[in-house]
């Protein structure tokens, strides 16, 4: 594909030079309109999973994605090995500089990262189809990126919850009031 090519989505055509702008653009687009829809309405009121878990769940995820290829024995050195590798280097890289228990940083919101694992799941999900390698390997993608979602739906927005002792009432110490 040249670059006078178009790529025509949703009614929109995006020269093939901002190939990555037209990716996100796509993606954004999807997000914003998924959040209206009563799936995530629903998944969004069942917030299960801390922001503390999260941090766990991300840092695992990291280091699950950036083996994958290995692991699973699909690595050709193509797109298929530098995806998953870049996606899970940069979830341990936002990690790091997001404002929950287990950053470092805190120079993230939450809602942001949890928007930039949104945009990651989807992202990985669809990359087989969006760099051609999807004859040779796809459902790892797939399911990986699919549960990045709904680990992003079922998460909680705001950390250092105040955590109250039940039977004197007091807050533990060290935790912020």
């Amino acid at each position: 594909m040249n670059r006078t090519e178009k790529i025509y989505s949703a009614g929109v055509c995006i020269s093939t030079g901002s190939f990555l702008k037209s990716v996100f653009f796509v993606y954004s687009g999807l997000a914003y309109i998924f959040q209206y829809t009563y799936l995530y309405k629903k998944l969004n009121d069942m917030k299960i999973i801390s922001t503390r878990a999260h941090g766990v769940l991300d840092y695992l995820m990291g280091a699950v994605l950036i083996t994958l290829p290995w692991t699973l024995g699909f690595a050709k050195g193509g797109a298929e090995t530098l995806v998953p590798v870049i996606l899970g280097a940069g979830t341990i890289l936002f990690s790091l500089f997001t404002d929950y228990e287990l950053g470092i940083v805190k120079s993230i919101s939450m809602p942001g990262h949890l928007m930039l694992d949104m945009l990651s799941g989807m992202f990985l999900a669809a990359s087989p189809w969006l760099f051609n390698f999807d004859w040779y390997v796809f459902a790892p993608f797939v399911w990986i990126g699919l549960a990045e979602v709904v680990v992003v739906m079922l998460s909680d927005k705001t950390p250092y919850k105040k955590m109250q002792h039940r039977s004197r009432g007091k807050f533990y110490p060290g935790m912020q009031n």
